[in-house]
């Protein structure tokens, strides 16, 4: 059998860092001081859009970040199947966010 200690290493890095962005996004962005672009915009329907898009980003990170850490951390508690299975439908999840996302800055174009 290989050793994947390294690619253990990495994925279980990449998960932990997409978490912790998708906790302290907004604070990093503060600190930067980059605003929200829900306070940017003046029209309460591209506001809402904003906020929308933006849980959306923070749950498309973390699904990511879970996909990232079941991949890296779960063949040590898990079997391979179903740390495969469970990782992909995670990343899946995240997949559908991102068309969801998509899916409310179109609505929000069309209604304009």
């Amino acid at each position: 059998m290989p050793n994947n200690q390294p690619a253990t290493i990495l994925f279980s890095f990449i998960g932990v860092l997409l978490i912790l962005l998708a906790i302290y996004s907004k604070p990093l962005l503060f600190r930067m001081g980059i605003k929200p672009r829900s306070e940017v915009f003046t029209n309460p329907d591209f506001q809402r859009s904003a906020k929308v898009t933006e849980k959306l980003g923070r749950w498309i990170l973390i699904f990511l970040g879970a996909g990232f850490l079941v991949q890296g951390l779960g063949n040590q508690f898990l079997s391979g199947k179903v740390t495969h299975i469970v990782s992909i439908t995670l990343l899946g999840l995240s997949g559908l966010l991102i068309l969801a996302g998509v899916g409310v800055v179109l609505a929000n174009w069309k209604t304009k």
